[in-house]
């Protein structure tokens, strides 16, 4: 009965995952359910990545609806023979970062507007060296195959567990533990190359 059961279950997610890609379809061809029922499938569990990401108060709404105008704008790119979640959160994990990324900026270009305190903030010599290694990981993560990448922002970068990254990605633990230890690994070793070739300059 147990087996039966799991049988059972496993049937009732295919046929979820194969309706979820539908949506989109759905919805470009001008059915206005298709849409709400996105959002009922993918509303809450991108509302907490969005809350886990570090974006406050009412930030979270607007960065909530950011994403979801984007998959409506995006919805003629979906390719219905691939999962829906995943293509979702990508959108979600790019809007969060490019949030993250502007506040950043927003901040640093008030700086100038602060009167400058002996030992007080980063140089601007700092703070340009920081943007640097940022777009170059950026570039990098970039850069990754779509799996490994997806599994290292929502692990690393979002701090997910991997049992939620597992059920978001629909994709087995294991699979996502190899998929975030070669996304590390290129990491590492892509900066071992950059540091040696800053050696190499520097001792030039």
């Amino acid at each position: 009965m147990v087996e039966e059961a799991c049988q059972h279950q496993q049937s009732d997610d295919v046929v979820i995952h194969v309706e979820d890609r539908l949506l989109l379809q759905r919805h470009l061809r001008g059915d206005e359910r298709a849409f709400d029922l996105l959002l009922e499938r993918l509303g809450r569990p991108v509302w907490a990545l969005i809350c886990r990401s570090g974006v406050r108060g009412p930030n979270r709404e607007d960065v909530y609806q950011e994403v979801f105008v984007k998959v409506h704008r995006a919805a003629d790119t979906f390719q219905p023979d691939r999962p829906l979640r995943p293509w979702v959160f990508a959108i979600a994990i790019n809007t969060v970062r490019n949030f993250h990324r502007n506040k950043q900026v927003r901040q640093l270009l008030h700086l100038g507007d602060v009167p400058e305190r002996a030992g007080r903030g980063p140089s601007s010599q700092q703070v340009l060296e920081a943007n640097e290694s940022a777009s170059w990981l950026d570039e990098r993560i970039d850069a990754l195959p779509d799996a490994q990448r997806e599994v290292l922002l929502l692990c690393s970068v979002e701090g997910l567990p991997m049992k939620e990254a597992s059920a978001l990605l629909d994709l087995p633990v294991n699979t996502i533990k190899t998929h975030l230890r070669r996304a590390r690994l290129t990491l590492a070793a892509d900066l071992q190359r950059r540091q040696r070739a800053e050696d190499r300059e520097a001792g030039a």
